[in-house]
Parts: structure tokens; sequence; C-alpha cells
């Protein structure tokens, strides 16, 4: 099984979905997603 992801800004998130960031941030903390930093 080969799975293709591609990683988006949480900025692009709320742009498309109308998800706030610190909603992500709060759903990475919670393992709810996968969320990587790129600093």
């Amino acid at each position: 099984l080969i799975v293709m992801a591609t990683a988006i800004t949480p900025k692009q998130v709320q742009e498309k979905f109308g998800y706030h960031p610190k909603t992500l941030a709060n759903w990475a903390a919670q393992g709810k997603i996968v969320c990587y930093s790129t600093m």
C-alpha cells in the first residue's frame, strides 16, 4: 500500500476548511492529527 500525502500549512487549512490554527495545534497535541515542524 502506497499512500502519498501533501503537507499544507495551518494557514492553508484555515483558508480551505475554516479551522483555526490553534485548533490544529490542539488536535496535534492530542494525537488526533500528525504534525511536522519545519523550523
